[in-house]
């Protein structure tokens, strides 16, 4: 961790120990070997995650725990190697699949400490799931209310440490709670949250598991649990409800400790067929990049209820698909391997091509509350803050008529890890495995998607399409001004051929390039389904291009820019793509700005608990991608225009650094810094085209750099030094020194 937030956390909690007693039965700082690091960690917090039930013995009382001696074999964090499959998932690295990401990316947080490749994307990617867990609409009050409802005298064993805050209420409560966690990593952070709150191991406990707490063998190898009642809590809710283990994980600590009660005891799995596809995007039909859609392994996971552009509806009504009883575990068929329900029919309800299934869950949790994701096209009243519905894409379309009879069978693999559906359109109902029942979502070769699900918001972003477009507009006429008639465009990374469309309408000989074969066959489609004429290259990088094979152009345009601006190449593209441009040729983009801007802000503020620790670990100075309307905010000063960058002009190499002085507006802690860019476009008529929060945009986040604590306290009129630079692989920015003289 070296001087990570977590550990500087429990250090000081040793130092503060030591201070009060010195000595063997002190708070003396253990030096413990964690992952190839070895970091000083406070005594007592060392024993507080622990690898075995073992109790702290003596008085209850918060003050007489915080002053019991440790023992000196006290188990220490990285007293046993990586377990096999934890091995084994470092090696298939973070995409080694879609399912179980944030289990998954838990655990690689242990391999990867600071000064790794990877120290940042696992970080950055454990820190997106818990704060897209925090705005989860329900799930701690939830969780909250069906434990109030356990025998008083039960232990709360929490099976993953979840989203932290619901064991730190429940123990703030008075409840006995024991959290085990896989990660070493979380494991402390969660022991440290559980210091900042003032409560002691008695009050919580963190348990770090010998392995994946979906094994069996993990429970077996902890020994006997506390004594008395005990009961199983499980917060890994996900949007298809089986991509975090949950059900794995239930099933295994029953299997071991079969008389616990449980927390959820049931989950209740609706689906419906669905028509999800492109509708005519700026006049064009885009259908040929549905096919990209299907075939895919795993579910993607997407908001039914916020699909522009797209014809989405349910074509019959939802059916309860499976019915998963914890409470019957683990003899249900479910856990012992996999589990096929008998095909269920529904009416159809609408005429048109079932390209899809949508599932979502609900979750009972006790005394009238209940968890769920359906979306508002299946009736909820309100569309569930958080959560995302699992679609699984059929192999092939399935034609529906309005009242025709379907069979939709459901399929529960893995060791519950994995669900798949079957839809058929058939008078009778078919008997599992026959060929009406052959459309599997997951039966069709098992391919990955070809592309992300973000080219599809791309491609459905209006107010990125229609600002590119007036970007070209503008060009082609800057273009005819200089005697070209008809200008030859080219379009670098056309993806579905969108922009390269447009501009042959305008009247424009476009050449598109696409390094992605699936994109380029669709793109293809798409020109001659259009009936533009576009000539689209063959599968390469634009890189790859010359003059001599494709001739110069009079605009260029590529939209080859990720949240970071630079990240997905645009520099080595900008600059090799001005040797195919004419004098006096036009990008499209043809510069961009960066701007930055100063604020309070704590991503991972959750219900009013305090969850720095948390942030200081994952997020403090990290360039982080965040939506910041999504999180509680205020700007302490104006945005100011930090940087620019002339794609015409590209410096090799390509950085540049630079200092900006903002006045701070109001008053607050300086926790974070925001910055995004605006691309501008040459001519008249084509106005910028600004990532910042509160637009239109939805294909951009902005980045977020979180400061390392203590923040500094601002008040209006205080002058805020900032130092913001880019290479080309993006841009950064951090606090500059500023004399204290001249801060007002």
């Amino acid at each position: 961790f070296g001087s990570s937030g977590a550990a500087r956390c429990l250090a000081m909690a040793g130092r503060r120990g030591a201070a009060r007693s010195s000595g063997p039965a002190g708070f003396a700082a253990e030096r413990r070997c964690v992952g190839r690091q070895t970091v000083g960690l406070g005594g007592r917090c060392i024993a507080a995650v622990r690898r075995s039930w073992a109790w702290r013995r003596g008085s209850t009382s918060r003050s007489a725990s915080r002053r019991a001696a440790l023992p000196t074999d006290a188990p220490g964090v990285g007293d046993t190697a990586l377990p096999p499959l934890l091995q084994q998932n470092h090696q298939l690295g973070l995409e080694g699949g879609r399912q179980n990401r944030w289990v998954d990316t838990l655990l690689h947080l242990d391999l990867h400490p600071v000064g790794s490749p990877l120290y940042r994307p696992v970080r950055l990617a454990a820190a997106r799931y818990f704060v897209a867990g925090l705005r989860r609409s329900g799930i701690p009050e939830a969780y909250r209310g069906a434990i109030a409802s356990v025998g008083p005298s039960s232990t709360i064993i929490f099976l993953g440490a979840g989203l932290l805050v619901t064991s730190l209420a429940t123990a703030r409560a008075g409840r006995r709670v024991v959290v085990l966690e896989a990660s070493r990593t979380v494991a402390l952070i969660a022991r440290a949250l559980a210091e900042a709150h003032g409560l002691s191991t008695q009050e919580l406990q963190v348990v770090l598991a010998h392995g994946p707490l979906s094994e069996p063998s993990t429970y077996a190898r902890l020994g006997a649990p506390p004594p008395g009642p005990l009961a199983l809590v499980c917060e890994r809710l996900a949007d298809d409800i089986f991509g975090e283990r949950l059900v794995q994980t239930l099933g295994a600590a029953k299997k071991v400790w079969p008389s616990t009660d449980v927390i959820p005891r049931e989950v209740e799995v609706w689906a419906a067929p669905i028509e999800l596809r492109f509708e005519r995007i700026e006049g064009l039909d885009l259908s040929p990049l549905d096919r990209l859609r299907a075939g895919g392994d795993e579910a993607v996971h997407v908001r039914l209820d916020r699909q522009p552009g797209q014809i989405c509806r349910l074509l019959a009504a939802p059916v309860l698909a499976m019915r998963l009883d914890f409470a019957q575990m683990p003899t249900n068929a479910v856990f012992n391997g996999c589990a096929l329900a008998s095909p269920v029919r529904l009416d159809a309800l609408h005429c048109g091509q079932a390209t899809a299934v949508a599932s979502w869950f609900s979750v009972p949790l006790g005394a009238g509350r209940c968890l769920g994701s359906a979306p508002r096209l299946a009736g909820a009243v309100t569309s569930p803050e958080g959560w995302r519905q699992a679609v699984q894409y059929l192999d092939e379309p399935v034609p529906v008529v309005h009242g025709q009879p379907l069979w939709l069978q459901a399929r529960v693999d893995r060791g519950g890890g994995a669900a798949s559906f079957s839809l058929a359109a058939t008078p009778e109902m078919p008997a599992p495995g026959e060929a009406a029942l052959a459309r599997s979502s997951r039966g069709g070769g098992g391919k990955a998607l070809p592309i992300q699900s973000y080219h599809f918001m791309m491609v459905t972003d209006g107010a990125r399409n229609r600002a590119l477009l007036a970007g070209v507009r503008a060009a082609l006429a800057l273009a005819r001004a200089r005697g070209a008639d008809r200008p030859r465009l080219l379009d670098i990374g056309t993806g579905s051929g969108l922009l390269a469309m447009l501009a042959a309408r305008m009247g424009a000989e476009v050449v598109a390039v696409e390094m992605v074969p699936g994109l380029r066959e669709a793109a293809l489609e798409a020109v001659h389904l259009n009936g533009c004429g576009v000539e689209v290259l063959p599968a390469q990088a634009s890189t790859q291009l010359s003059a001599a094979d494709v001739g110069t152009f009079d605009v260029i345009v590529a939209e080859v820019f990720d949240t970071g601006l630079l990240g997905e190449g645009a520099v080595p593209i900008f600059r090799h793509a001005c040797s195919l441009l004419v004098p006096g040729g036009v990008f499209v983009p043809a510069r961009a700005a960066v701007f930055v801007q100063p604020l309070e802000l704590e991503p991972l503020a959750g219900l009013g608990w305090d969850l720095s620790p948390l942030g200081d670990e994952l997020l403090a100075e990290l360039d982080t991608p965040l939506r910041l309307s999504t999180l509680p905010h205020h700007a302490l000063g104006e945005a100011s225009e930090a940087l620019h960058i002339d794609f015409a002009r590209l410096a090799e190499p390509c950085c540049a650094t630079a200092e900006v002085c903002i006045t701070a507006t109001t008053s607050g802690a300086w926790s974070a810094l925001a910055m995004w860019f605006e691309l501008r476009f040459d001519g008249e008529g084509a106005p910028p085209l600004s990532t910042a929060t509160g637009g239109a945009l939805r294909a951009w986040k902005q980045v977020v750099r979180l400061l390392p604590r203590p923040h500094r306290r601002v008040v209006a009129g205080d002058k805020l030094a900032v130092r913001v630079a880019h290479d080309e692989r993006g841009f950064t920015a951090r606090p500059a020194e500023m004399p204290a003289g001249q801060r007002r």
